[in-house]
């Protein structure tokens, strides 16, 4: 007789790297990216917007330059810290089902970010903890070195 047994099936930590082959052009990161801004504006009450527009700044520095860098900067919503926490797992969305939001799978900052370089930084602002700035420095090596430690 087969013994029957439950248990969790983690995706490996080499996924996350992995992600930013899903990504075909530069274009399309940028697009998932500014997606998420109007997401999170989307997603704003009227109230917290306080009669301003959305407004999203993109820089970068390419490839050639000493300190290459490519940032997105908007007014809108931000994240509180388990959002930021859940915006970070990998397949995990509060979006999907909801058809007034862009984003809906759970794969969009990630494989943007890891499309463009193997480390990225998020400072952000949630409306509704308006004092406070939360912030993730991500370096795909040492996650995964970190993996292989234990």
């Amino acid at each position: 007789m087969a013994k029957t047994k439950s248990f969790e099936i983690p995706p490996d930590r080499s996924l996350f790297g992995k992600l930013g082959a899903r990504s075909r052009a530069f274009p399309m990161v940028v697009t998932e990216l500014v997606d998420n801004s109007l997401d999170s504006w989307t997603s704003m009450p009227l109230g917290a917007r306080k009669g301003k527009d959305l407004k999203i700044e993109i820089n970068a520095e390419g490839k050639k330059a000493k300190s290459p860098y490519f940032v997105i900067k908007d007014n809108a919503g931000g994240m509180t810290e388990r959002e930021l926490e859940n915006a970070l797992r990998v397949a995990h969305s509060e979006k999907a089902g909801n058809p007034k939001f862009l984003g809906r799978y759970g794969f969009g900052l990630k494989s943007a970010c890891m499309y463009i370089g193997s480390q990225f930084e998020i400072f952000t602002r949630s409306y509704k903890e308006p004092k406070i700035v939360h912030y993730v420095r991500f370096d795909r090596h040492d996650f995964e070195q970190q993996a292989g430690e234990k």
